[in-house]
């Protein structure tokens, strides 16, 4: 059985580095610095699950996942937030996005993995 692909959107190249660490031995991990990048990286199709920040530079999380929605909806499904930002939780919550709060621990993002890349597609 193969692993897991999962579509990592975070600009911060430390943060990206933990999410390769955590994830390495359980997905295979493509990170995009930057939403324009990822939705590149989406459309080309592939991915089982995508974690993504909320506060990036451009469009930012929601403005990808907007994005995602139109350009690759089953992909948009199998989608979360990882954020400690307080509002952005509430409106996560809002458009329906599982959210991921930091901090986490190892199990917590991989036990969101494995439920995101066995999500149902959405009817």
């Amino acid at each position: 059985m193969s692993l897991p692909r999962v579509l990592v959107v975070e600009d911060d190249a430390g943060i990206a580095d933990m999410y390769r660490r955590l994830l390495g031995r359980v997905a295979e991990v493509v990170v995009a610095e930057e939403p324009s990048r990822a939705l590149e990286l989406a459309r080309a199709g592939g991915f089982d699950a995508v974690l993504s920040d909320v506060r990036m530079t451009g469009i930012g999380g929601f403005g990808f996942l907007k994005l995602l929605r139109h350009h690759a909806p089953a992909l948009a499904h199998r989608f979360a937030f990882v954020t400690a930002d307080e509002r952005a939780v509430a409106l996560a919550a809002r458009e329906g996005v599982p959210i991921l709060r930091k901090p986490f621990e190892m199990s917590d993002v991989r036990k969101l993995v494995a439920q995101l890349a066995c999500a149902e597609p959405a009817r």
